[in-house]
């Protein structure tokens, strides 16, 4: 199922995510590897990433692929292509995923969307995530596996207080990738690497 946690600020976007790679087989998912990429750039405002389980032969970023061509596509229209694959694959695909995308909207203001496939419907739930000043000048999107959703108010509090206890972007993501560490305690689909990706400015 693997792990991301997204936090956007007023100044920055970050994704943090592990690096094991969980596939399908007759519904039950197997450890592929622990070395594959869940999160991506696609330019200086726009980054992508991808939960879940997947078919041996189909790639983490297949969703975003259409998107490389197109180096200025909006955050909008990129949650729009998500949708669109979703709508193509929905019969076809793994009965656990989920895509988180972060970035600048037209507006120049950094904020998330998390699209949830949810299969006893078969339709894409989307929520949004942005900073809501003056109360709170950022914002946090977990994408966890299922067996963790009891402490997700645990984790989103740790992630609360990595923020708030962080002087810099980078100390802030050290802590949370020790949190994505911690995950891994309780998901054997969550591997201890991790990687993190940021949009700064």
């Amino acid at each position: 199922m693997s792990a991301i946690i997204g936090i956007c600020s007023t100044n920055f976007c970050s994704f943090i995510s592990d690096k094991r790679k969980t596939t399908n087989q007759n519904e039950n998912w197997v450890v592929s590897n622990d070395d594959t990429p869940k999160i991506f750039k696609i330019h200086d405002k726009l980054l992508f990433g991808a939960t879940g389980l997947f078919f041996a032969n189909e790639c983490i970023d297949d969703a975003i692929k259409p998107l490389l061509e197109d180096q200025d596509i909006s955050l909008k229209a990129a949650v729009q292509n998500i949708l669109n694959f979703l709508e193509k694959r929905k019969y076809k695909m793994p009965k656990m995923r989920n895509y988180l995308l972060g970035g600048k909207d037209e507006d120049g203001q950094y904020c998330m969307y998390l699209i949830h496939m949810n299969f006893e419907t078969y339709s894409p739930e989307i929520t949004f995530f942005q900073p809501q000043l003056p109360t709170a000048n950022y914002a946090i999107a977990l994408s966890l596996p299922p067996e963790t959703m009891q402490y997700q108010n645990q984790y989103f509090n740790s992630v609360n207080h990595a923020i708030q206890t962080s002087k810099t972007v980078e100390q802030m993501l050290g802590k949370t990738a020790g949190i994505i560490r911690e995950i891994s305690k309780v998901s054997s689909t969550v591997s201890q690497d991790t990687m993190t990706l940021s949009l700064l400015g």
